[in-house]
């Protein structure tokens, strides 16, 4: 440990609190949902972190006085730091700070500061302990009441202490506040993305383009063409509205006797063999692929990919969708039973903006008041080919994809600026607490 201002002292934590264990909690006596005094188990603990800076509130159990008798148990007072002491729970590193008496299960460690010892000053200096470096390495890991006794506690004199509290409830407070704004900020993204969709295929978002181009301004009720669908209201005057199966030839993959097996796959070989976990919400991911030989490739009839398809999953998470076009990598492609291949069968679609429209809020609409199943959802071809799509005329579609690409890109800049902030957000507590318990955060005096 760096050298600590002259007038702190380095004492084990045993020295300055009372280390304590809870008790045991009959099931007899579990399930009260007020009570006396509110009765904690990890389970609390965890959510208080996760749900309320860590702050303990309303527990899942309470039990009366008389109970708490019962139990001999001793009610912990407030200020007192718990945490878990076994189980794998132990490296989650999370501690609860508790505000009224209550009582802790036997799963549970508790530290209480003694007379003239800031109780926040010792939960702030438990989040800096790594518990499962300190607990006993065993099957079940464990943490016994000496660990935790003999942590070297750094000790500032109490008006310091008091100052660094009162600074570290400060710093943190706004820590948390920013971590929160930002965990808003990926809902905020994927609803700009779903609104750069919506308004891509309703027209909206070429409506200058086609001024500029001669594009009819006149906008057509969906309705009057029988698309049935209540949040797609109109579109623009010179654009298609018809069902997928007039313009595309849907594949599905192969479901014969020669389908492949898990003991055909390959980590290398001819053919990709795609499944639905490689196909997200606008593209593929090439995670965990797996291959199969030309010889099996060669047996199979359906499900090869050609270059412009379009691939949307049709089992499990119905709608995501990817386009298989030059970028793709892999020159040999087939899918899984799982979805369905949508190729072009007039001129009419041009890849990249059926894959957009797939993706959009008006599609997604059509899927929830279509598809079967509910513990595997399904969504057939002879369901999906009656879907309705909007199709602009060719050189409005290449400029909505266009549009739409430049957007998302930013939205993607901005969701990896956040990913980034978030990052160091979560380096900030360690940094602010490891100060604090330097004497770097406030000012060090004689007191």
């Amino acid at each position: 440990m760096n050298q600590l201002p002259e007038t702190w002292a380095l004492v084990e934590l045993g020295e300055v609190a009372d280390i304590s264990s809870g008790v045991g909690f009959p099931k007899e006596y579990q399930g009260q949902t007020s009570g006396d005094l509110p009765f904690y188990k990890v389970g609390d603990i965890s959510r208080a972190v996760q749900h309320n800076q860590g702050v303990l509130g309303e527990a899942e159990h309470y039990v009366s006085q008389a109970v708490a008798r019962k139990l001999r148990g001793k009610p912990l007072a407030p200020g007192t730091t718990v945490f878990a002491k076994i189980g794998e729970a132990i490296k989650l590193n999370r501690r609860g700070y508790v505000q009224k008496p209550c009582l802790v299960d036997n799963n549970v460690m508790a530290v209480k500061a003694r007379e003239y010892i800031d109780d926040r000053l010792v939960y702030y200096y438990l989040q800096t302990v790594d518990f499962a470096d300190v607990s006993r390495s065993t099957t079940v890991p464990s943490l016994r009441k000496g660990d935790v006794e003999g942590l070297l506690f750094p000790l500032p004199p109490l008006p310091e202490q008091q100052r660094i509290a009162d600074k570290l409830d400060e710093l943190l407070a706004r820590v948390d506040g920013c971590r929160a704004r930002l965990g808003r900020v990926p809902a905020l993204v994927k609803r700009l993305r779903q609104a750069v969709l919506a308004a891509a295929v309703e027209g909206r978002l070429t409506a200058d383009w086609r001024e500029e181009n001669g594009g009819g301004t006149r906008r057509t009720s969906y309705s009057d063409l029988t698309i049935g669908v209540s949040n797609v209201a109109e579109c623009p005057d010179g654009w298609q509205v018809m069902p997928i199966g007039e313009i595309i030839t849907l594949i599905d993959g192969d479901r014969g006797p020669n389908y492949p097996k898990q003991s055909d796959y390959q980590d290398d070989g001819h053919c990709l063999f795609l499944s639905t976990k490689n196909v997200r919400e606008y593209g593929f991911l090439f995670d965990d692929l797996v291959f199969i030989s030309e010889e099996k490739h060669s047996i199979l009839r359906n499900g090869t990919l050609e270059r412009g398809d379009v691939v949307v999953t049709t089992r499990g998470t119905l709608g995501n969708v990817a386009v298989y076009d030059d970028t793709v990598p892999y020159k040999v492609v087939r899918i899984n039973s799982g979805m369905l291949i949508m190729r072009s069968k007039k001129q009419l679609l041009f890849s990249k903006y059926l894959m957009l429209f797939v993706a959009s809020p008006q599609f997604a609409f059509q899927i929830e008041q279509k598809r079967s199943g509910s513990a595997q959802p399904q969504l057939p071809a002879g369901v999906l080919k009656t879907f309705m799509v909007a199709v602009p005329p060719f050189p409005e579609q290449h400029e909505i994809v266009r549009r739409v690409e430049a957007l998302f890109a930013f939205a993607d800049r901005l969701a990896a600026r956040t990913a980034v902030a978030q990052a160091r957000v979560e380096q900030l507590t360690p940094s602010l607490l490891g100060k604090a318990f330097r004497g770097e955060l406030v000012e060090t005096t004689a007191d």
